[in-house]
């Protein structure tokens, strides 16, 4: 199968049919063109955001804690380009996960973690 876009199809080739209709539902609410590429996570959107690959969750690329989304707050947010405002108020949303690390320490290291290498993957 070809993962890039065709004449015919908007979008590479998804092989998980959730994050297929998930892409689908925000799709058609972008006014926008977007790049998408599926990871064994999710679904990486303008390499920028991913959508988790089983539930209605999504974060930044470098950032560990996941927050819950509607596909029409997040199509409104990245049409607008404010996806990390969006990111922060739907953290505090109670369907997003609570997020409690149990070890501060090992949150802190994870964190500086996931954020340098979001960094350095974004200057390869």
């Amino acid at each position: 199968m070809s993962t890039k876009p065709t004449e015919t199809y908007k979008y590479p080739y998804i092989e998980s049919k959730s994050l297929y209709f998930r892409l689908l539902a925000i799709d058609k609410l972008l006014d926008c063109q977007i790049s998408v590429r599926e990871h064994h996570q999710g679904l990486v959107i303008d390499e920028e955001l991913i959508i988790a690959k089983n539930k209605p969750l999504f974060r930044p690329l470098g950032i560990i804690d996941w927050a819950h989304f509607t596909p029409k707050g997040l199509a409104k947010a990245i049409n607008s380009g404010s996806a990390s405002k969006y990111y922060k108020k739907m953290l505090k949303d109670p369907l997003s996960p609570q997020n409690k690390w149990c070890d501060k320490k090992l949150e802190r290291e994870m964190k500086s973690f996931y954020l340098k290498r979001a960094k350095e993957l974004r200057h390869d």
